[in-house]
């Protein structure tokens, strides 16, 4: 018997009424038919299987991702290709009929330009999905089910718009718009229908929030005014979202 494709956690979902139960019945028929007619894949390297500076060397500048992911699709032989950074994820979603193999996940990396060192380590630690495996961890990632902070929303925002951005530039393909609408409208049903997101919130938010609470700022209202007692100093703040290689938090003086 096949696992089901939405989640095994221990969240509560609200009895269906019939219009949400046709709802979910269309979605399980949409997901149905892009996982047999284009088969997802999806290579990940996220904060559990990479360190931060691993994932950094993934991360394509945003006015490049244009050209390098066409060139990749092209390269890979894929019928669809999204492609989600963030500061601490990259993950290379894929449609194609073809099996994903190992040389086909080699050439991935090589238009990375990894050393003979680095690639043997992704070989060896990128988690590599397809089929419905690919789809639980989609929707998983999308409900916020795989972040740093459990359930936390802003993944979702960072998937849809990786998404777009593939459709307009015509990198997606029909299937995996399609899997995109499903994964969307289940992690929504998730924050929506369960208590997973009711005191989540963003690294960057929780970041913030350590931060006012360090010993010795006075709290005012703007942080031009946050001092240490006769001192002036400076700090980085960190923030959610994908930095391109050589990027770097600039400081700010208190």
């Amino acid at each position: 018997m096949r696992e089901p494709l939405f989640f095994s956690a221990s969240v509560t979902l609200s009895a269906p009424n019939e219009a949400q139960i046709a709802c979910r019945l269309l979605c399980l028929n949409d997901l149905s038919h892009a996982v047999q007619f284009g088969r997802l894949h999806i290579v990940s390297l996220h904060h559990r299987n990479a360190p931060i500076e691993r994932i950094g060397q993934f991360h394509v500048p945003e006015d490049q991702q244009k050209v390098f992911l066409s060139r990749l699709k092209t390269d890979l032989g894929l019928q669809g290709l999204a492609y989600l950074t963030t500061c601490n994820r990259v993950e290379f979603i894929m449609v194609d009929e073809a099996y994903f193999c190992m040389g086909r996940l080699q050439q991935l990396f090589q238009a990375f330009e990894p050393t003979a060192e680095t690639m043997r380590e992704l070989m060896s630690t990128a988690m590599v999905l397809h089929g419905d495996d690919a789809v639980r961890h989609l929707f998983r990632v999308g409900a916020g089910l795989e972040s740093m902070v459990l359930g936390e929303r802003e993944i979702l925002t960072q998937l849809r718009l990786s998404m777009e951005k593939s459709r307009k530039w015509k990198i997606a393909g029909d299937q995996l718009r399609i899997t995109e609408r499903v994964a969307v409208e289940t992690a929504k049903r998730i924050f929506t229908e369960t208590d997973i997101a009711r005191r989540s919130v963003s690294v960057n938010a929780l970041g913030w929030k350590a931060f006012k609470n360090w010993g010795g700022l006075n709290r005012s209202s703007h942080p031009d005014d946050w001092r240490w007692p006769n001192q002036r100093q400076h700090c980085a703040l960190p923030f959610q979202g994908g930095l391109s290689p050589g990027a770097r938090a600039q400081p700010h003086t208190v």
